[in-house]
C-alpha cells in the first residue's frame, strides 16, 4: 500500500521505475550475499515465515525488478497479440478463474491427482488453459448476443 501511494504521486514513471529495478537489484544482491556469511540462527532458510532477512530481502528485490520489467513491458513495448489475450484475460478474471478451476476440478476426478509424469501434466495445462479461453470467449460471446436481443 506504501508502494502504491508513493508511486501514484510520481510524475516521471521511467525514472521510478528505473529506481525501482536499482533498489530491487540492490536488495536482491543483499540478501543473496548473507547466503555466503556463515550459517547461524539469523541467515536461516527455513519456511516462509521463519526464513531470515537474507531470504526476504531477497524476495523482496525479486518483487521490486518483477514490477519494473512488467511496467516496462506494459508501457514500452509496441501492442501485440500476447499483450491482447492477457487483457482479455486480465478483463475477465473472474469468469476465466471460475471455468479454468471447474476444468481442473473434474479433471483431477476423472485423471485422478498427482498420477501424471510432467510432460503430461505440461500438457494437460496447456489444454486446460485452451479449454478456458474457448469456454470464456463462448460465454462472453453468449451473454452479448443475449443482451442485444433482450434490448430489441
Amino acid at each position: 500500500m506504501t508502494y502504491a501511494r508513493y508511486l501514484a504521486e510520481r510524475g516521471d514513471m521511467r525514472s521510478f521505475m528505473k529506481n525501482t529495478a536499482s533498489v530491487g537489484l540492490f536488495a536482491l544482491a543483499a540478501g543473496a550475499l548473507t547466503f555466503l556469511l556463515p550459517p547461524n540462527r539469523i541467515f536461516v532458510v527455513g519456511d516462509y515465515f521463519r526464513s531470515g532477512p537474507g531470504v526476504h530481502l531477497v524476495m523482496l528485490g525479486f518483487v521490486l525488478i518483477w514490477l519494473a520489467v512488467c511496467w516496462w513491458c506494459v508501457y514500452g513495448l509496441v501492442d501485440n497479440p500476447v499483450f491482447r489475450l492477457l487483457y482479455f484475460w486480465s478483463r475477465n478474471v473472474t469468469l476465466v478463474y471460475f471455468i479454468q478451476w471447474t476444468i481442473v476440478g473434474w479433471g483431477t476426478l476423472v485423471l485422478g491427482s498427482n498420477g501424471q509424469s510432467a510432460p503430461v501434466a505440461v500438457l494437460i495445462g496447456i489444454v486446460v488453459l485452451f479449454l478456458t479461453h474457448i469456454f470464456t470467449k463462448f460465454l462472453l460471446s453468449n451473454r452479448q448476443d443475449r443482451s442485444t436481443s433482450e434490448a430489441r
